[in-house]
């Protein structure tokens, strides 16, 4: 019985749409009962999280949800104000309110995540229907029992190799301490009445003399769910405090060279993420967080605090965070509407300033508490599965990262900031491909605005053929 994973590219609303009429089309020809996996990138991952959490993996349901949300501008006033006046507001901008009170900065991209949510994951504005627990663990009930595929959300980390040799996350927030702050009121004037909103929870410090117990189960299969792993319900007294693990019993795939969108650079890499019900982390890295224990504050591989799991809208934003590109990525997305002479200038400043343009973003993405801080026993680069399936399409991995003698800086920041995996590849090759899922089909669904112009799928056969993967 061959592994099939289905998949849909980054675009926003266009592919959120797109990405629904792929799905609804495999699902009337039986395919979707035979997918394992469903992956997408930015608005896949938008469409992926109304099915499981709005729709509760009916896609009639989900088809007429998007038919009655999006007929609504995102920014509409007056859409907006219905929502901020409704029974509804507690629960949308609860996640905005505790991020801000767990002492993790704010940003752009939050806030959009939170429109998105007040759009997309919105049943209605009646108080008869049924309340949606608005996070990503609560995705595990509808795929413990095998019945329908596991969602892989997607997002990535943009590190640059400084000239030192010492590495840096591009995105990295400054202190507190110089951060401005002018124009209006502080963050804190703004919000500190919101908090009001908030039922009393989380936030409860851990004794220091009090050792975490150990996470009750260390680690979740890359293939899903096994017979034998429960949900962990974040509310239960024994899970309170959580242990990051490494995949050193899960066998991760070892290290992969990255492709970035501008092309392969020696200076700077996109370390790419996982989102799923069960776990969060990095296969690059092999370190993984329960998904109910994100954005707690960790230190040394051990939780510090007591705080409810993010709210999905967070994670909305930053899935669908293009507009934190590169200088050199914007420059890409307008040089179509550009005269001739214009982009020209522009292109000579990005042959003469490569390092420059390519490394720094305008806007910041969003950034959460970094659980793999200061994280002990950091584990070897993980590598491939021995005992892979013999037909499996990420078979024979092989390649080496340019990055193997290099410490990477994800253990030494406070802040994990995390932006559109569009930035890399606008098509969710990379999670598909790990040897330990063992997938021999793989259908993506390409809905880019330059899928014209922009091969993703012919890098995507570059970076296979980096990883020895054969056809």
């Amino acid at each position: 019985m061959p592994v099939i994973a289905l998949g849909g590219s980054g675009g926003g609303y266009r592919a959120m749409v797109s990405s629904l009429g792929y799905f609804d089309a495999c699902r009337d020809s039986g395919l979707l009962d035979c997918a394992t996996y469903m992956a997408g990138v930015s608005g896949t991952c938008w469409a992926l999280t109304q099915y499981y959490m709005v729709a509760e993996c009916s896609m009639d349901a989900l088809r007429q949800h998007l038919t009655d949300q999006i007929t609504v501008s995102l920014t509409s006033l007056s859409a907006l104000a219905d929502v901020l006046t409704s029974p509804v507001a507690a629960s949308v901008f609860s996640g905005l309110v505790r991020k801000f009170d767990s002492g993790t900065p704010l940003s752009l991209v939050d806030l959009y995540g939170t429109l998105l949510m007040s759009r997309l994951l919105t049943r209605t504005l009646d108080t008869n229907q049924p309340a949606i627990t608005l996070s990503m663990s609560s995705q595990a009930q509808w795929i413990q029992d095998g019945n329908h595929p596991m969602p892989i959300y997607t997002a990535v980390r943009h590190e640059v190799l400084r000239q030192t040799g010492s590495t840096t996350t591009a995105t990295d927030p400054e202190p507190e301490s110089q951060q401005a702050t002018a124009g209006g009121p502080a963050w804190s004037d703004r919000l500190k009445s919101w908090s009001n909103l908030l039922p009393a929870t989380g936030g409860t410090k851990v004794d220091n003399d009090e050792s975490p117990p150990a996470l009750a189960a260390s680690s979740t299969s890359a293939q899903g769910p096994s017979s034998d792993l429960s949900v962990i319900d974040p509310e239960d007294s024994d899970c309170d405090q959580a242990s990051v693990h490494s995949v050193d019993t899960l066998q991760s795939d070892q290290t992969i060279e990255f492709l970035s969108a501008i092309g392969l650079s020696k200076t700077h890499k996109y370390q790419w993420f996982e989102f799923t019900p069960f776990e969060i982390g990095t296969a690059e890295e092999g370190v993984w967080i329960p998904a109910w224990a994100f954005g707690r504050r960790f230190a040394h591989g051990h939780s510090q605090e007591r705080l409810p799991e993010p709210s999905v809208g967070l994670y909305l934003g930053m899935f669908g965070s293009a507009f934190c590109a590169t200088v050199g990525h914007m420059i890409d997305e307008v040089k179509g509407i550009l005269a001739t002479p214009v982009y020209q200038y522009l292109e000579g400043l990005v042959r003469d300033y490569r390092q420059a343009v390519t490394t720094t973003h305008p806007i910041a993405p969003s950034c959460f508490h970094n659980p793999f801080y200061r994280l002990d026993d950091v584990p070897d680069p993980p590598q491939p599965v021995p005992d892979a399936p013999p037909n499996a399409a990420a078979n024979e991995i092989k390649g080496q990262s340019q990055y193997d003698s290099q410490v990477t800086s994800l253990y030494n920041s406070e802040q994990l900031c995390l932006m559109d995996a569009g930035m890399n590849n606008n098509l969710p090759f990379y999670p598909l491909l790990r040897p330990e899922r063992g997938v021999d089909v793989i259908l993506l669904f390409d809905a880019s605005s330059d899928i014209d112009q922009t091969p993703w799928f012919t890098r995507a056969e570059e970076f296979a053929k980096q990883q020895g993967i054969r056809r």
